[in-house]
């Protein structure tokens, strides 16, 4: 026979089961509480053990392997069982308790419910399991823990690399371990790590400034921090890139935009302004759609951006007619709606902004030219952080073909007006076919920054 043991090591989690006789819960573990006016209907009172979590046990998602549920394993069983509860209170004596769960069926070494704790505070706690028999006799178990979750917050969504703003990182640290923050790309590159060290039990803040562990500034975009958190062989990750906020939703729906005319240097200039960072869809469709959804079959408009990660204030996209192939798509432009929500916007993510570069007034000259008599040029204004030179590249893409027939790379040029000469020649020295073409134009600067302008051109034999 064995008895129940004093306390379950932390590490052995919702694994731990406890193997006892009837007769050692009623001697050891439980209070037996005859209700009035009743009679017992046999000579065995209800059995009720909670076996995880132990009395004295520290509950903590790093021995969980970073969950922050726990299941309650133990015993609720009797010859003539009517129903047990399980529940949980603050402090070793609670004035009030919660329901983690209830039945009407016997539990023996198995669940019996699970303990979901991402919402509670640290600190002490008391778990308390109650079973009944049909003649109302109760027995009663209370378990007090200690609840040490490991947890990191941020206190915003954005922040302003080139003004020297800052995010900060709350680590509550439940006892001494070794934490690791880091923070990482859209592409899951690590660009900073701000701590790697052991830290005892405590509240720890760290600071980031858009920079990275060489000092310099990284692009601008959405960043997401990622802890670990070890303690002996026990370790977690603390991640929320695929929990989402989805606490926001705005949409401004508008009118189709003129004058639009991209083939003579006219594009669309859509602005708009929201009031918080968000994730940004950009859709043109007609009037004759039902959706402005442009990720899920059949498409129902044409999204120029799809939940881009945005800074709030105010912000201008220029269209020049085209898809993400290059083709023009005159029949997309009768209504356009900009939106902005947090329904992929992670709960770790902060949205760096205020270095990139832009690319404006892109215009190509003439508009329709023909190869072998005229000589087109294209021009653009060209401003960067800080005054600093950006690598150019002018592309020319037919747009029946969807091939790129020229390229042309002007590296290191400062910001201003440039003006790029095309003489209507292929890579490879002939003339072009005839057709419509896509000119983009995309400045990439010293920080990593990447922008992209657009316009039409038509080229005549």
């Amino acid at each position: 026979m064995k008895n129940l043991p004093d306390s379950i090591g932390p590490g052995l989690g919702a694994a731990a089961f406890a193997v006892v006789t009837v007769s050692a819960i009623l001697a050891a573990t439980s209070v037996l509480v005859a209700e009035p006016g009743t009679a017992a209907l046999d000579a065995t009172p209800p059995a009720a053990v909670i076996a995880v979590p132990s009395p004295g046990q520290v509950v903590s998602n790093v021995y969980l392997t970073g969950s922050l549920n726990l299941t309650v394993t133990g015993i609720a069983t009797d010859t003539n069982l009517n129903n047990w509860t399980l529940d949980y209170g603050a402090g070793a004596s609670p004035s009030s308790w919660t329901a983690i769960a209830t039945g009407t069926t016997p539990v023996s070494n198995a669940a019996l419910g699970t303990w979901q704790t991402g919402s509670l505070a640290n600190g002490t706690y008391t778990v308390r399991l109650q079973v009944w028999d049909k003649a109302g006799t109760r027995s009663v178990v209370t378990n007090t823990v200690t609840l040490g979750n490991f947890t990191v917050s941020q206190n915003v969504l954005q922040l302003n690399g080139s003004s020297g703003g800052t995010v900060t990182y709350t680590s509550v640290v439940p006892f001494t371990l070794t934490e690791t923050l880091v923070v990482k790309n859209e592409q899951g590159q690590v660009v900073r790590t701000l701590v790697n060290l052991e830290r005892g039990a405590g509240s720890y803040q760290d600071s980031w400034d858009g920079r990275n562990d060489g000092g310099a500034l990284v692009p601008d975009g959405p960043y997401f921090y990622v802890a670990t958190a070890t303690a002996g062989s026990n370790s977690m990750t603390w991640d929320l890139t695929t929990q989402y906020l989805n606490n926001y939703f705005d949409s401004k729906e508008l009118p189709r935009i003129d004058p639009f005319d991209p083939f003579n240097n006219r594009p669309m200039f859509i602005s708009y302004d929201f009031p918080v960072a968000g994730n940004v869809t950009i859709s043109v469709f007609n009037k004759g759609l039902s959706s402005f959804e442009c990720d899920q079959p059949p498409r129902k408009a044409l999204c120029l951006v799809n939940r881009s990660y945005e800074e709030s204030g105010r912000h201008t996209f220029v269209w020049a007619g085209v898809d993400a192939t290059g083709v023009y798509r005159a029949n997309f432009y009768s209504l356009l709606s900009v939106t902005t929500i947090r329904d992929r916007f992670a709960r770790n993510a902060v949205v760096l902004f205020g270095t990139k570069p832009t690319v404006q007034n892109v215009a190509v000259n003439p508009p329709a030219f023909t190869v072998g008599s005229t000589t087109s040029t294209v021009a653009f204004a060209l401003a960067t952080y800080q005054h600093q030179a950006a690598d150019i590249t002018v592309t020319f893409l037919n747009q029946s073909s969807l091939s790129t027939l020229r390229t042309i790379t002007l590296p290191t040029q400062p910001p201003g007006q440039i003006t790029v000469p095309w003489d209507g020649r292929a890579d490879n020295g002939a003339f072009v076919a005839p057709g419509f073409y896509t000119i983009t134009v995309t400045a990439t600067d010293g920080i990593g920054n990447q922008v992209q302008g657009q316009i039409l051109a038509t080229v005549r034999r």
